[in-house]
């Protein structure tokens, strides 16, 4: 009927409040999880996860992850809801704390870092947490499906500024002279169940892809890909005259690309937006055109 069932905020630490929001979402059970990201203290950056129904908080959690030279805050933790909770993904030295509780990296990992996956349940307590030692890969989307985390991101090494390699056996892999991008599936034992090299790049680009789907065990994402891109070693770019293109593209890792599907922009200015929705039939996402505002395109 239009009124408000309750109101509550909470101060943030910066002085613009919406940067501060690190992640929300609302699951499936009505449960709103609203994580922010509060002030670096002794040596932790600290965050605050709450969850909420219409009948107002129902919990709030603290999340502290080491903060030290050289990675800072570049290695953000990602975030996910699904039927059991709230799900994290963490690299991090160390250790990191949730709720006051301490939970260290395995051994072995480079310099000391390592990834996590800790799984908060709908009452706040932590349901398991997993770890392996750090691929020298910088994860900056994830998605979970059939009780696996499927993570992509880039050889952009924040550690130890090996951009152009990967380490997911224990040996370096060089991509060199150029950065590379991965898809990889970590089981619910910390363990990897596949990984895949999707392109490779000129110099110092820094690439950001969007996981976009799950289906069975095909992955569909998409990225703003330069020239000279490919998936197990096919190129992918179909405009020779393009200055960047919208690539999106469907890979499974035990049988390589399945289709890919570009839209090409000679104006570097009028880059297409991330915000890239699917409902496992149709894919929806807006593009920019410069002399005629925008337009959203379907595949």
């Amino acid at each position: 009927n239009g009124s408000w069932d309750w109101v509550d905020f909470e101060q943030t630490s910066s002085s613009y409040a919406y940067s501060s929001l690190a992640y929300q979402e609302l699951d499936e059970n009505g449960h709103l999880y609203t994580v922010l990201r509060g002030p670096i203290a002794s040596g932790f950056q600290e965050y605050s996860i709450t969850s909420a129904t219409t009948t107002g908080t129902n919990w709030v959690r603290s999340l502290e992850i080491p903060y030290q030279s050289p990675t800072n805050n570049y290695l953000a933790p990602l975030f996910e809801v699904n039927e059991t909770g709230l799900q994290i993904f963490l690299t991090a030295s160390n250790l990191i704390k949730y709720d006051s509780q301490t939970t260290s990296c395995p051994l072995g990992g480079e310099e000391g870092y390592c990834h996590m996956w800790l799984s908060v349940g709908i009452t706040g307590s932590k349901q398991s947490m997993v770890s392996s030692p750090y691929v020298s890969i910088q994860f900056t989307h994830m998605m979970i499906e059939n009780g696996s985390m499927y993570l992509i991101g880039n050889t952009r090494d924040y550690v130890s500024g090996s951009n152009t390699e990967s380490n997911f056996t224990g040996q370096k892999i060089s991509h060199s002279p150029r950065y590379a991008q991965y898809i990889a599936i970590m089981n619910n034992g910390g363990g990897w169940d596949g990984h895949m090299v999707v392109n490779e790049q000129s110099n110092n680009y820094q690439m950001s892809p969007k996981l976009v789907e799950i289906i069975d065990d095909d992955i569909i994402f998409s990225d703003i890909y330069f020239p000279q891109t490919s998936i197990d070693g096919s190129l992918i770019n179909n405009y020779s005259d393009a200055e960047v293109e919208f690539i999106l593209s469907k890979v499974n890792l035990d049988t390589g690309i399945e289709w890919s599907t570009n839209i090409g922009y000679d104006n570097p200015s009028a880059y297409p937006g991330y915000n890239v929705h699917s409902d496992k039939e149709t894919v929806s996402f807006v593009v920019i055109h410069p002399s005629s505002g925008f337009a959203k395109y379907q595949y």
